[in-house]
């Protein structure tokens, strides 16, 4: 099996992994990267190109070319046999992402869930053109999440490429019923995905299923994938922008009488989601809430922290500045 040198940089602008010729029937990569996210990427085609380019916080950049199918995911991994119940109540997974497909391929992304002690794998589908799962699907209901109308599926896979090899084991699709993706355009998409809304769904369909809120975690990743013809000139790239699992606690800790104190909060400019850095998630996060987005939620501190030409209002204006303090153009603290 034909390796890659992988070379991980903090820097939001470093590019780990360069595009370069894949020779290789089936190639099959994957490792974790130095701030704890796990990568995994596979291409099934004789030939082709592609890259996949590793950023910090859960941010990457795929392209791929010419290839019949392939899929580049990243994510968490986790090792303390930690379930989605453990993580909170209400955990769910956010994200940020554009995409440049050309006509000649077909696409999909959305999270993929892998537990660690069932031989089960989940896919959350978001976004797709024309791809909804392959071979011998059985649709077994429908549900509601996060906004959306989800067909969910059972699919079984038969020495089919995964993060262990070659293997068959059981899929669970839930994909959604209605996409916007369009190929020969540059798409922008955000959103968050709820597991304890599908897993609800999955646990009244099937208990078999619905019993993986307590299973045991292995990994939770962003994927995307693509399949096109190997000449037909296919190419799509991905990049995700904000990639993260969200940890919502159900209760909150008791606070000592020697700590009731409420200390004065510290102005962070640009720091929109008050989550201590300036990155691109803050300039989405402005963005979102500037178009009135009902699900982009800025605590009281986090718009002070926005509103980064002091002008009273937190808008597009501000999101340029944040962009501008990011590409080190300007210094938002000077």
């Amino acid at each position: 099996m034909k390796k890659r040198l992988l070379s991980v940089l903090c820097a939001a602008s470093a590019v780990c992994m360069t595009a370069q010729p894949v020779h290789a029937a089936n190639f099959v990569d994957s490792g974790e990267t130095e701030d704890g996210y796990y990568y995994t990427e596979y291409n099934l085609a004789f030939k082709g190109m592609e890259s996949l380019a590793l950023y910090d916080k859960g941010g990457f950049r795929y392209y791929w070319s010419g290839i019949s199918n392939c899929r580049a995911e990243v994510g968490k991994q986790f090792r303390s046999g930690e379930s989605l119940r453990s993580l909170g109540e209400d955990p769910y997974y956010h994200y940020a992402v554009s995409i440049n497909v050309n006509k000649y391929c077909d696409f999909r992304f959305g999270i993929h869930i892998r537990f660690a002690d069932r031989d089960t794998e989940l896919f959350i589908v978001e976004e797709w053109y024309s791809q909804k799962p392959l071979g011998d699907q059985t649709k077994i209901g429908s549900g509601e999440a996060d906004g959306k109308i989800y067909d969910y599926y059972e699919v079984p896979c038969y020495n089919h490429p995964s993060v262990e090899g070659m293997r068959s084991y059981p899929e669970v699709w839930a994909v959604a019923q209605t996409s916007s993706l369009r190929p020969e355009s540059l798409s922008h998409r955000y959103g968050n995905v709820s597991f304890r809304q599908h897993l609800s769904h999955l646990y009244g369909l099937n208990i078999a299923h619905g019993a993986l809120y307590d299973a045991e975690l292995k990994y939770i990743a962003l994927y995307a994938e693509g399949t096109g013809e190997e000449n037909s000139g296919s190419r799509c790239e991905f990049k995700a922008h904000t990639n993260t699992l969200v940890y919502r606690k159900s209760y909150v800790e008791p606070i000592s009488p020697q700590t009731t104190a409420v200390q004065p909060a510290v102005l962070c400019p640009g720091d929109a989601n008050s989550d201590g850095a300036v990155d691109i998630s803050d300039a989405v996060l402005v963005m979102r809430y500037a178009v009135a987005d009902r699900e982009a939620v800025i605590s009281e501190q986090g718009i002070k922290n926005a509103d980064c030409d002091r002008n009273g209002n937190t808008d597009n204006e501000d999101a340029t500045l944040i962009l501008q303090h990011i590409a080190k153009k300007i210094d938002l603290n000077g």
